[in-house]
């Protein structure tokens, strides 16, 4: 018997698949180099990841830590292309998957070597899912779909330094006497065929729930347009629900079914102030007033800008007061009294009026500035909340 060890046969094919192995790890490792700040600058990160209705497409923001992001819009079926918007931001997916719509802030290069007043402004990009076209609308402030995805609407800002016709001069009493702004120009485009519509003047706009009813709010330059009105999309009529010179409407809610909608209605001052709210409602015919401004408790008031919540079954409206601070008087919240506003250096009241000493623990969670913060936040009161009832009683 042989004492000789046992030899495992090795074929020459494996070792040259070992050897080739071997070389390239040693190239790989010949390649690696060291992450500089440039790189960390250049990784992206997801941000506002959406998916549409029908679970078909994903659109997100693929945003570096520094340069300018872009938008990804890709199928969820991995046999269909991949679309990109650069630059781009906060996509939308309209709720029948078929558009997305995307912000366009100016480019990194453009901040950095523009100056302010002179940087472009916000623009949108409407994509097609189906074809991959990308129309670019430039200067949008905001842009929204309908419930049903067939319309969108895109609010512009107001045009820089536009010329008077020529040979016309502004008509008296045409502008307002204070610096109270006029809204701007709101587009409703079909989708399905692209024909726009544009509306003067809107300050704000909302579709109902059901895609059915646009409802917008109008601020003329001489106010004599100045009111909320509902278009019917489809066949385009406009009907005013509530219409006042110098009228402000706020907090727009419809209901989820029916054309329910609504709003609080203040008057605003000659430089755009609005003063105490009153909340009404429209039915799809008829506006109604719930309360009043004088139905305010002693000491309180309903804000302009109250938000408004619907119960679930439409028959009650919830909203809030406010209480009138110690400089508010009841009716116009403007000041009280009139301030002696001649300086004073010897007066020591104001001298310590900013002073104060901030305590900060090595062991506390927070450091100061966020303590600061989370203080300013926990020490307002909650605004109190009033119901009211639609139908047979008035409100509580």
């Amino acid at each position: 018997m042989s004492n000789r060890p046992l030899r495992t046969p090795v074929s020459r094919p494996l070792s040259t698949l070992v050897l080739a192995i071997l070389v390239a790890s040693a190239a790989d490792a010949q390649e690696k180099r060291t992450l500089t700040f440039t790189d960390l600058m250049r990784i992206r990160q997801i941000e506002q990841p959406s998916l549409s209705s029908d679970g078909r497409w994903v659109a997100f923001t693929a945003e570096p830590d520094r340069g300018d992001p872009e938008v990804i819009v890709r199928s969820t079926a991995a046999a269909t292309p991949r679309y990109t918007v650069s630059p781009g931001s906060n996509p939308v997916i309209s709720p029948d998957g078929r558009h997305v719509a995307v912000q366009v802030d100016p480019t990194l290069e453009q901040q950095e070597t523009m100056d302010r007043d002179e940087l472009p402004k916000r623009a949108m990009a409407l994509l097609a899912t189906a074809t991959g076209q990308v129309v670019h609308v430039e200067g949008v402030r905001s842009f929204a779909f309908s419930a049903d995805g067939a319309w969108l609407a895109y609010h512009r800002f107001a045009p820089e330094d536009e010329p008077e016709p020529s040979g016309q001069e502004p008509a008296e009493g045409a502008e307002p006497a204070g610096d109270r702004e006029p809204g701007t120009v709101l587009v409703i485009r079909e989708l399905g065929s692209g024909d726009e519509t544009e509306i003067a003047e809107v300050r704000d706009y909302l579709f109902d729930e059901e895609g059915r009813y646009l409802a917008y709010t109008m601020a003329s330059a001489d106010s004599t347009r100045d009111g909320l009105y509902v278009r019917e999309l489809r066949s385009g009529e406009q009907s005013p629900v509530h219409t006042m010179p110098f009228g402000h409407y706020d907090g727009l809610t419809w209901t989820e079914s029916g054309p329910n909608l609504a709003f609080v209605m203040a008057r605003e001052d000659e430089d755009g102030e609005p003063g105490h709210g009153t909340v009404m409602t429209w039915d799809g015919s008829t506006t109604s007033t719930l309360v009043r401004e004088e139905d305010a408790p002693e000491g309180w008031f309903i804000p302009a800008e109250a938000r408004l919540t619907w119960s679930d079954d439409t028959r009650r409206l919830f909203f809030g007061w406010r209480p009138l601070r110690a400089d508010e008087t009841s009716d116009t919240g403007a000041a009280a009294t009139e301030e002696d506003d001649s300086f004073d250096p010897y007066d020591v009241d104001a001298i310590l009026a900013d002073r104060g000493v901030d305590v900060w623990h090595w062991l506390d969670p927070r450091i100061m500035p966020q303590q600061k913060v989370m203080w300013s936040v926990k020490r307002i009161e909650p605004t109190p909340r009033s119901t009211i009832s639609i139908g047979a009683r008035p409100w509580l």
